[in-house]
């Protein structure tokens, strides 16, 4: 088979698939992506629930999930802009290449 007829069949194929399920965009259903950052925590503040890597603020939601961080571990963050604040979904400490915890 050469590569026109596969090259050619695709248009067909996508558009068969989009007519009989159709994406929702974010927009349509009111919804925010997340953001995605990772980094070196830099401070944390428990006061204020945040938790700052270089120049760049996060603000959780319970400073509950705050009890495991400290300054100098490298995280993983998920988080939406709310109200023009960064609010955290997830937080997870990233590992090493042999499993263990960074710090």
């Amino acid at each position: 088979m050469n590569a026109k007829k596969i090259l050619g069949a695709a248009p067909v194929a996508a558009t068969a698939l989009t007519a009989v399920a159709p994406m929702a965009s974010a927009a349509t259903l009111n919804v925010t992506p997340a953001a995605y950052a990772e980094g070196f925590v830099t401070a944390i503040d428990t006061n204020a629930r945040t938790i700052t890597m270089g120049q760049v603020t996060y603000t959780v939601r319970s400073p509950a999930e705050l009890i495991d961080l400290h300054a100098g571990i490298e995280v993983d963050i998920a988080y939406v802009m709310e109200g023009g604040k960064r609010v955290i979904l997830a937080v997870t400490q990233l590992e090493d290449a042999e499993g263990g915890l960074v710090d």
